[in-house]
Parts: C-alpha cells; structure tokens; sequence
C-alpha cells in the first residue's frame, strides 16, 4: 500500500492522533458519507478521542484493527474504540465502498451509558442497530427539537444492544492513557535518539512486553512507528520547499542519509529526491 500512503496523510492528525472538531456546536458528534476507491483511497492508520462507527451501505472495504483485517460490507457497521489504531481501504472485491462515518464524543456518550477504558471492536448486522443508526443520520440532519436527547437516545441503544448481542473484541491490554502517553513521547522526541527503555518509564511494561501489546494494539512495531512519524515530518519539511534533504533528514532524527533514503521510499513509494523534484515542479 505504499503508493497511497500521501494519499491518507491528513494535516489534521498528529502522531497519529486524528485532532477531532465536531461541526455542530449542539452536539459533539460527526457523521459524514465517505466514498472510497475513486480520488480517495482510504484513511492510514489513525486513532482518536471519540468512538467511531462506520456503517456501510454499499460496496465493501478492508479496515485493520489492532491488526486484523475486517471486511466491512454492505448493510454492516463497525464500532471502534477510543484510541483503538486503525485504518480503511479498498478491498480486493470491490474497488469502490460508500458508508457514513459516526465520530462520537466519549463524554456525550458516557453520560448516557457506562462504557470501560478498553480498546475494542465489533462488527454488526443487527437490523435494530442499523435501523437506530439510520435513525440517528436523519436526526443529525432534520436537527428538530430535541435531536440532542433523541440522538443520544438511539445511540445509547445501539451500544447498549450491541454489548448484549454482539462478539466484542477486545483489542488489547494497552489503555487509552498509556498509548496517548508513548505516541506523544514519540512525538515529541523524533528529532532525537528514542531509547526503548525510555518509553519503558512511561508504562508499567517491561520491553518486551511492551512492544507485543504495542504490535497488538497499533499492528506495527514501535521501531516502525517512530520511522513513520519521522518520515512524516520530513515529508513536510522537504514539500514545504524550505529545506533540503540531508536538513531535512537529520532534523527528523536520521543519523544515515542512505537508511533515511530506504525508509522513505518504504513509506512513501518515491525517494526524498522525488518530492523534492515535484515540489519544485509544481512552484
């Protein structure tokens, strides 16, 4: 998937973390309709603040959760923790997937019903549950009296229902504070020498263990996810057209100018040189 992954490069996430601005000040929840596999491809692996649900009503996709694929098909919704990494894509059966997308704050929604701090899935074909999310879309957009309270309503139902008939996968023993707490450590650090003990402090993990439970919860390793982040900034810093690329190489915590080069093209599909090229081209 490497010639997509600038294609799910998002200004709006960081370390990962998708930044969430709910668009309704009445209500802290986004629901949009997605259209896949024509300009857009997908989103690459992401976490977030808020519970998502993806509801397909047409088409299929293959999202990844704590690195299981998941086929999402028509008339099926998939619920997703908080800070629950995970991504979506075109599926070798279909090319295109039509579904809306729910982002639900967890506040809105633990005033209603009591839900844990565990990372989990569940994918659903429940017709009632489809039906309350259906219900939920034409609330969210009629915005009558008391779509607040009636969105939250079916919502809680949905979850509540969900809990009662559904497989829950829980996705791993990493809780939402202590991988805020590595990817903004990371974040914060790329520049410089990343010690795997170091991010051992933060946790109550030993290495080892750490970096298991990290490869259940995020489907990558922690090694893996740092180069992604630094590449990323040096994605920014060489399109910005300001800096060159052995700057932006040790800017980003490259020490060797030809791994930098091969970890690039890992992720982006094309060599430094190449988005410098385009950058240029296209002033």
């Amino acid at each position: 998937m490497k010639e997509n992954f600038k294609k799910y490069f998002s200004s709006n996430t960081n370390n990962g973390l998708e930044t969430i601005k709910f668009e309704d000040e009445q209500i802290p929840i986004n629901i949009h309709k997605d259209i896949i596999g024509i300009e857009v491809f997908g989103a690459r692996t992401h976490y977030h603040s808020a519970y998502e649900i993806l509801y397909c009503i047409d088409g299929c996709a293959d999202v990844v959760c704590n690195n299981n694929h998941i086929m999402l098909t028509e008339n099926h919704a998939l619920f997703i923790s908080p800070y629950l990494m995970h991504s979506i894509s075109t599926s070798e059966e279909s090319s295109r997937c039509t579904y809306y997308c729910f982002l639900i704050d967890r506040q809105y929604l633990n005033t209603a019903i009591k839900l844990d701090d565990s990372a989990f899935y569940s994918i659903t074909e429940n017709e009632k549950i489809l039906s309350d999310l259906s219900e939920v879309i034409v609330e969210y957009r009629k915005k009558k009296q008391r779509y607040v309270d009636i969105c939250r309503g079916f919502l809680t139902t949905c979850f509540a229902r969900l809990f009662r008939t559904e497989n829950i996968v829980v996705s791993s023993n990493l809780k939402y504070d202590t991988m805020f707490k590595i990817t903004e450590y990371i974040e914060k650090n790329y520049s410089n020498k990343i010690n795997l003990n170091d991010i051992c402090e933060l946790t109550s993990f030993s290495p080892s263990r750490l970096c298991t439970i990290f490869k259940q919860a995020t489907g990558t390793t922690i090694s893996n996810y740092i180069n992604q982040i630094r590449c990323k900034h040096a994605y920014q810093m060489i399109s910005s057209g300001k800096y060159n690329i052995s700057e932006s190489a040790s800017s980003c915590g490259f020490n060797s100018f030809s791994y930098f080069s091969k970890t690039y093209s890992d992720f982006f599909g094309e060599l430094p040189s190449d988005t410098k090229r385009n950058t240029m081209s296209s002033e």
